[in-house]
């Protein structure tokens, strides 16, 4: 199928090449890959000399990052440049000076350039560092980079980049000096990041320095060791849309594809289609076996009845002729929040943690991060988004009440069983 940008997904494209870092594409340079919300990116810097703005460069303004120091809403991510860009569009870009120079752009083209966020800004310089300079040392841990950095930059490693358009002193080389990035870090502070030495820091929204724009690419070799079938999430696959890997084995190894059921017809609750609200259970007492907190399959084969009200809707389904069905486990809709997230609003930052996702989720989640999916059928309003409230799992918490997760900001807890929140049905594919 065709994907975000005009670019094919996966597997199966023999023929294809990854780009070589610092070589030209589609509208400018290729500084590497990141990986958001299950999907493969390739990074592209625009060319120095119209897509830059600040000292060192041929248009030698510095910016704002804003003109006042005051908050603006949907700018935290730390991974998603366009979507911080998209809400300083929002918010009023003229307030934004740096971000209006990147959006204004239109470069071989292309007119989706945006300002970056920080770890895309280190993507960068850990692929285009300009100078020879030792790196400062309490940087360079990037869990969205490709491959992940789990630790920080060694004084030497990485060293000047090999593309001498991209060394200090080339046509293309970022000016070694303070950046924006597009991520809030406060009402009164954003993000930066020096080119000379790779250190990132917060400085005040109303100070100026350089911004040089990028733009994004769904990278057209979607197969790696956390991307088996070559999918990104909102994918059409087997009687619903993909929704994410788990492991069964706590490992960070695939085991298989999660599916969603399609909204009209898989989902029952306020918001949706079939707007029925459905109890866990008709009466606030233990069922055995459902404890699984990641294979709702397991869970539901226990509730398989009218005691049962979600989890029989559930496995009652018959779409696109496949009957299996059931009530996800509470890590299973953890993913299915994480790639699929509906709404803009900010995260609950006391979830996130998930020894089943794939790749394993150690960390909770931070305000911005996930921003909103990218996949419209799947943002608030399109046909196929969850409606961004409470959702059963099919995990039990206790004799009374059972794990429900919420679709608005991802934050799980229990409540008594006998309750009426929303439910969405999945599958799932072993690999």
């Amino acid at each position: 199928m065709r994907h975000p940008h005009g670019l094919r997904a996966a597997a199966g494209n023999a023929g294809e090449a990854e780009p070589e870092i610092g070589s030209a594409y589609e509208g400018g340079f290729y500084a590497g890959k990141i990986r958001y919300q299950g999907i493969l990116y390739y990074l592209i810097v625009a060319p120095a000399a119209t897509g830059a703005s600040g000292s060192g460069y041929t248009i030698t303004t510095n910016l704002q990052w804003k003109t006042a120091n005051t908050t603006t809403a949907g700018t935290l991510s730390r991974a998603n440049g366009a979507s911080n860009t998209a809400a300083m569009v929002t918010a009023g870009i003229g307030a934004h000076p740096a971000a209006n120079f990147c959006t204004g752009l239109s470069i071989g083209s292309y007119t989706d350039w945006y300002m970056p966020a920080r770890y895309e800004l280190d993507i960068a310089y850990q692929n285009l560092k300009p100078t020879t300079a030792s790196n400062n040392t309490s940087w360079g841990i990037n869990p969205y980079s490709v491959p992940e950095r789990t630790v920080n930059r060694t004084a030497g490693a990485p060293a000047q980049t090999s593309v001498a358009a991209f060394q200090s002193g080339g046509a293309e080389a970022f000016d070694a000096d303070t950046h924006w990035s597009s991520t809030e870090d406060s009402a009164t502070d954003a993000w930066a990041l020096k080119f000379d030495v790779g250190n990132q820091f917060a400085d005040n929204k109303i100070s100026t320095a350089r911004v040089r724009a990028f733009r994004r690419e769904v990278s057209p070799l979607q197969v790696d060791e956390f991307n088996p079938l070559g999918l990104i999430p909102g994918d059409a696959l087997e009687g619903g849309f993909f929704a994410g890997y788990i492991s069964h084995t706590d490992d960070g190894v695939a085991t298989h594809a999660l599916i969603v059921a399609p909204a009209a017809t898989g989902a029952s609750g306020s918001g949706y289609t079939i707007t029925t609200n459905l109890q866990w259970k008709t009466t606030n007492t233990t069922t055995a076996g459902t404890t699984s907190s990641f294979d709702g399959a397991a869970n539901s084969a226990n509730m398989n009845n009218a005691d049962h009200p979600a989890a029989q809707f559930c496995e009652g389904l018959s779409i696109g002729g496949y009957s299996d069905w059931y009530l996800p486990a509470r890590y299973e809709l953890d993913i299915a929040y994480e790639n699929l997230k509906p709404t803009t609003a900010s995260n609950n930052t006391s979830w996130g943690i998930n020894p089943y996702s794939v790749p394993e989720r150690t960390v909770d989640r931070t305000s911005g991060d996930p921003s909103q999916t990218s996949i419209a059928a799947f943002q608030s309003g399109g046909a196929e988004a969850f409606v961004a409230a409470s959702h059963w799992s099919s995990t039990e918490a206790s004799a009374t009440a059972a794990w429900l997760l919420a679709l608005a900001n991802g934050a799980q807890s229990s409540l008594t069983k006998a309750t009426t929140p929303r439910v969405r049905a999945f599958r799932k594919l072993a690999l």
